[in-house]
């Protein structure tokens, strides 16, 4: 398989602000097939962190070339974590649209069942996490380079931690506290941690609810030794760590602004011609009429009809160069089975013709640990 024809799989991971999301987009948000252009060069499954990164890094390089990109969910406004709610009919709103997951019943720990969502929104998880950017620990990712030992030793591109700490500088712009919040809440950080110039910001909170010193004064009272910064990879201890968060208007900093309304927005400075967009559609699958080695697959797209699932209008497009699969950790595996691609013995179990057995496709999820907090409080003063 050439590297113009590969099928290309990114799985997302866990990658300024203006107005109202819907306000600031220009005429290449599509809504159907019939606004599709007859061709294009790539078509990215996936509207999330990941395939909007990749889509805006694309079309910015490739300027001769076009993007589309295909998102189940809608373009919608993603509330910040500690915004007021939205005030609806019918209740609050408090994130944009999400997919819950639950998995099995786990019988090493008492039966019980693990609950996950994630984002079904232009920005995917981006655009309803809880805002933290925290970064993973140096001895984790130099643990996992050492799976790919000793295929990948003498490859020039390294998947340990010095190998992806320059990605991970240039995925965000960090900007640094006013003097005023630093003297009221402590804010300490390493400049040489950050130092990326994209459109998704990085910054710490003007305000902070009084039990978070208190807790930190707890743990430190503990023992827990005070880290003056994190993201470099030395997690150990107790540090601040920013929000998602532009510095100036407060809001959710995310892929569906970022990479998104950003670059191809009215308000951009330039923006990007050659990038769709093509919301409340499924990919339901991949097809390769003459094999994996003929090119490009089709890709098999449905219309979204939340009353009536599985009615949708249902079509078919070829990219001229190919298709990047970045759907999620849950929903690019389910898209690969579909099409044929994943353990064979799982494939044939279900009756689905195998394409190419590529064992561990819909396996090996890991998810870090979490744990929450309850304190009781003796008195309560009223001012």
């Amino acid at each position: 398989m050439t590297r113009r024809h590969r099928l290309a799989f990114f799985v997302a991971l866990a990658a300024g602000v203006t107005g109202a999301l819907g306000s600031v987009i220009n005429r290449r948000q599509l809504s159907s097939p019939e606004q599709l252009r007859e061709q294009y060069d790539f078509i990215i499954v996936g509207g999330g962190t990941t395939g909007l990164t990749v889509a805006d890094r694309l079309s910015e390089a490739l300027v001769d070339k076009t993007v589309l990109v295909i998102e189940y969910g809608e373009r919608e406004y993603a509330p910040g974590i500690f915004d007021p709610p939205q005030i609806v009919w019918g209740g609050s709103s408090t994130r944009a649209g999400t997919w819950q997951f639950s998995s099995l019943p786990n019988a090493e720990f008492l039966n019980k069942s693990a609950s996950v969502l994630a984002g079904r929104t232009v920005g995917g998880s981006s655009a309803i996490n809880g805002m933290f950017f925290d970064r993973v620990s140096r001895f984790d990712l130099d643990a996992w380079a050492q799976v790919g030992s000793p295929e990948f030793d003498s490859s020039p591109h390294k998947w340990d931690y010095n190998g992806l700490f320059s990605y991970f500088k240039k995925g965000l712009t960090f900007t640094p506290p006013p003097a005023s919040s630093v003297e009221k809440y402590g804010y300490t950080w390493n400049i040489s941690a950050w130092g990326g110039t994209t459109p998704i910001h990085a910054s710490f909170p003007p305000f902070l609810w009084a039990d978070n010193l208190v807790i930190r004064e707890a743990w430190k009272e503990m023992g827990i030794r005070v880290n003056p910064e994190c993201a470099t990879g030395e997690k150990t201890g107790l540090c601040w760590i920013p929000l998602s968060e532009h510095p100036v208007t407060a809001r959710r900093s995310h892929a569906g602004l970022g990479h998104y309304a950003d670059v191809v927005g009215n308000n951009s400075a330039k923006p990007r011609t050659n990038y769709d967009l093509l919301a409340k559609h499924q990919v339901v699958r991949l097809i390769y009429p003459n094999g994996t080695q003929s090119g490009p697959p089709m890709v098999e797209v449905q219309a979204v009809n939340e009353m009536n699932p599985g009615s949708g209008r249902m079509f078919r497009i070829t990219p001229k160069a190919e298709v990047i699969v970045s759907a999620g950790v849950f929903n690019t595996p389910m898209i690969l089975h579909r099409s044929g691609i994943g353990p064979a013995a799982v494939l044939k179990k279900y009756g689905i013709p195998v394409v190419h057995d590529l064992p561990g496709v819909g396996s090996n999820l890991q998810d870090h640990s979490g744990s929450s907090i309850s304190w009781n409080c003796k008195s309560l003063q009223r001012s």
